[in-house]
């Protein structure tokens, strides 16, 4: 039986993609990189009554617990799989006497899959407790403290202040995980019960660059344009490239959409089965680092690939290298040039020609708000004078983060000029629900409309091509289309069921006070959004009303062998773009089912540790 398992890798801003993002199930079941984690190593506590709560998590198996003294009651003393909230109540130890002035010690051993953490407790005899000495990144998890605070938890009560003595990506993690669940906000589960991953992340920026960039023109960066989907087939990984920018590095080097390769300067991922955990993540980490963090000037080599047919599918040696050498690149979201499709109905339809426009975007970047509107407006030049575009096709299957705003402006495009007529009458979209913001303060709620556009298209039928990697701000979108008349505006989903990122983080930067050099984007999951029918939960994801996989089976590892138009974007070869192609000649029936929700299923995803924050859900920069 074939094993595949994948997973999504940009190669764009390289710089800023250093830090993990939490996503789906995959081989690494999102867990954490350690067996065992504790959200602390030491207690020190003052000498009253009191309780103080340590964040468990176990990745593989349950936890038990040894080392409890009569004064330190620890609840629960042993958890499944997953996070546990562990409480350490600690009774009076104020002396009656001084020759009762003694300190207390203990030391909890957590035991989960063969490792073992320890606790260190201190109780003093006394209410003064000495200062610790700090940790280098205290003074900025201080300031990330207020944005928590505000953004994620409404400035609502917890049991447990927070621990700002410990590094930022642990503060972080340790405070939006372990003192509340914000079951069904931020993050999902990666095991069972209460375990969950998380959404919000943190990254660390060089400084001066972390500032918000709507509006701002876009600027090259450092990269290599392609974007490569990791496989797991029968044990061997290989990375296959996914698509090739225009003008870019890998275009130049020769690299083509259906492109393998497995090895990075002699570095081979090797073969899971056969490897180590603990090697193969070493080995995986040199990999995608060589990629992920290009040194300017340095080339790098990639050991090809190829996919035979012959015993059931293997992939070949080709005993071939590639070099490729990154370069100041403009990762721009629109991939190829948009397109005009022109395609003559069947004979039985009559003899019409029908025009369908086609655009490919990867993701809403507020910063290429202008290009989009002028993209739209090139469909009037490319058309024939005095003909519509019936039909839009927008690819959103490699689409992962983005605004909101830009989502409802790629919105007001589309349908923003779509009127006609329901049994209740005349129907326009304009002024109908685009998204009902929900946020974890509801004060700041508020609802946007959909609105015309001056550039924007009105078609019969908008076609919107997905994958597994479809997520956030265009999840959104589909979600705002699902919620209008679908007598009205006809939405036809094509691809596979979406990744399900149903939250909005917003970006809040900050400086430490001590060391400006040291400047964070925290990105925190604070609002929901439903559609117009007040639909939104669609955590597992949004199900198209026409399901089609674009290796055309799920096994189907065969790009570089069967498709004759491998490296082009935009043909009508490809199976999604065909699927829609053939509905539009009437060649496939057009679906009569709406798009639909997800049940809960597994999902593919990235694993946590080496995601990109690039691969961000819905955000905005109130």
């Amino acid at each position: 039986m074939k094993c595949l398992h994948t997973f999504l890798v940009v190669l764009a801003v390289a710089a800023a993609m250093v830090l993990p993002w939490a996503c789906a199930d995959d081989f690494y079941n999102n867990s954490p990189d350690e067996a065992l984690k504790l959200s602390v190593d030491t207690i020190l506590v003052n000498h009253n009554e009191q309780s103080v709560t340590i964040g468990v998590t176990a990745r593989d198996e349950g936890w038990t617990l040894a080392g409890v003294e009569p004064w330190c009651s620890v609840t629960p003393a042993s958890g499944e799989r997953g996070i546990t909230r562990v409480t350490v109540n600690f009774a009076s130890n104020i002396p009656e006497t001084d020759s009762d002035a003694t300190n207390r010690t203990a030391t909890l051993t957590f035991s989960s899959g063969g490792v073992q953490k320890k606790v260190s407790i201190r109780q003093l005899n006394t209410d003064n407790i000495p200062l610790p000495h700090e940790h280098a990144d205290a003074s900025a998890n201080k300031q990330i403290s207020p944005e928590i605070e505000e953004w994620y938890y409404n400035s609502e009560p917890k049991d447990t202040p927070p621990d700002h003595n410990q590094t930022y990506r642990d503060f972080y993690f340790n405070y939006l995980s372990h003192l509340k669940l914000n079951e069904g906000w931020d993050g999902g589960t990666w095991a069972t019960g209460n375990d969950r991953f998380l959404y919000s992340y943190i990254e660390r920026n060089p400084a001066g660059t972390a500032e918000n960039t709507d509006g701002i023109a876009p600027t090259p960066k450092l990269n290599y344009g392609m974007e490569f989907e990791m496989v797991d087939y029968n044990g061997t990984f290989a990375a296959r490239v996914l698509y090739v920018e225009q003008n870019s590095p890998a275009a130049r080097a020769g690299l083509k959409r259906g492109d393998w390769f497995w090895e990075v300067d002699g570095t081979r991922l090797g073969n899971w089965e056969s490897t180590s955990v603990s090697g193969f993540r070493y080995h995986y980490q040199r990999f995608i680092d060589t990629l992920v963090h290009p040194v300017a000037g340095k080339q790098s080599r990639l050991g090809m690939l190829t996919f035979r047919t012959a015993g059931g599918g293997q992939l070949i040696d080709e005993r071939r290298e590639v070099t490729i050498t990154p370069a100041l690149h403009l990762n721009n979201p629109i991939l190829g040039a948009p397109q005009v499709i022109e395609e003559l109905t069947l004979p039985t339809l009559g003899a019409d020609t029908t025009y369908t426009g086609y655009l490919m975007y990867n993701n809403f970047d507020p910063r290429w708000r202008d290009q989009l509107v002028t993209t739209f407006r090139s469909y009037f030049a490319n058309r024939p004078e005095g003909k519509e575009l019936q039909n839009f096709i927008l690819d959103l299957r490699y689409n992962k983060h983005g605004t909101v705003e830009m989502a409802q402006l790629m919105g007001n495009l589309l349908v923003g000029n779509v009127t006609g007529s329901t049994e209740d009458g005349e129907y326009a979209v304009a002024g109908k629900t685009f998204a009902n913001y929900t946020f974890n303060n509801s004060a700041r709620n508020r609802t946007v409309n959909f609105e015309t556009h001056p550039d924007g298209i009105a078609p019969k039928t908008v076609f919107i091509l997905t994958s597994k990697h479809t997520a956030g701000a265009a999840e959104l979108l589909i979600n705002a289309l699902r919620g209008l008349d679908q007598s009205v505006v006809n939405l036809v989903v094509v691809g596979e069921v979406t990744q399900g990122l149903a939250a909005g983080m917003v970006k809040r930067t900050v400086v430490d006070p001590i060391d400006s050099s040291r400047e964070y984007s925290a990105w925190i999951v604070s609002f929901r959004c439903t559609n117009g029918r007040k639909e939104g939960e669609y955590i597992w994801g949004l199900v198209p009303n026409s399901e089609v996989n674009e290796l055309e089976r799920g096994d189907n590892m065969k790009w570089s062998a069967t498709w004759e138009w491998k490296g082009a974007n935009g043909s009508t070869e490809d199976p999604l773009i065909k699927r829609a192609v053939d509905i539009i000649k009437g060649r496939q029936l057009m679906p009569t089912g709406v798009v639909g929700i997800s049940a809960k299923r597994s999902r593919t995803g990235y694993p946590r540790e080496f995601c990109f924050p690039t691969n961000m859900t819905m955000s905005t920069d109130n």
